[in-house]
């Protein structure tokens, strides 16, 4: 049986590699993914540019309210009285992702919803569970190691800004 996880896709898509808001297209909500098929031509650079929205992610795929009672979908944490409205009606359409946690997810996927749970824990500072450890089980040693690194060298940057910004601070103090 495959396995889901369903998170926010407005949450999702801003901690996705492949989302952009360097370019007025969609309304700033781009996409970068190459196998995204919602495009318009951006005709100040003569391409065409993807436009990023929960209905043609390459990456998951909106839920319908039969999802709901699958054992294979993991809601994280939300009940059904998120999905519904005051009469009951089924309003998940587009605000919701379905992104596969199972071992043959591709690699875009598990880097997408790392960074979504990287972004989700952030004020966590053991933060080391949930889909993390999920997802360090299914790849190989190689990549497991890479994300290892990957993630050392993330924690080294976000201390070095935190140094610089508290050796800011202390500058403006004393001047």
């Amino acid at each position: 049986m495959k396995k889901y996880k369903v998170v926010s896709f407005e949450w999702f898509a801003y901690a996705c590699p492949y989302y952009t808001s360097e370019h007025d297209i969609n309304n700033w909500y781009g996409c970068e993914h190459p196998l995204q098929e919602e495009t318009e031509p951006d005709c100040k650079y003569g391409i065409v540019r993807g436009k990023c929205y929960c209905f043609s992610c390459p990456l998951g795929f909106t839920i319908d309210e039969e999802d709901w009672d699958d054992p294979g979908y993991d809601f994280d944490g939300a009940d059904k009285g998120d999905f519904v409205n005051e009469k009951g009606g089924w309003i998940g359409n587009g605000d919701h992702i379905a992104i596969s946690i199972d071992p043959d997810a591709s690699r875009a996927v598990k880097q997408a919803l790392y960074n979504y749970e990287r972004w989700q824990n952030r004020y966590e500072e053991d933060w080391d569970g949930g889909t993390w450890k999920h997802l360090h089980r299914q790849l190989n040693t190689d990549e497991y190691r890479e994300l290892l690194e990957f993630r050392e060298e993330y924690e080294k940057l976000r201390e070095e800004e935190k140094e610089l910004l508290e050796s800011k601070l202390i500058r403006r103090m004393s001047g």
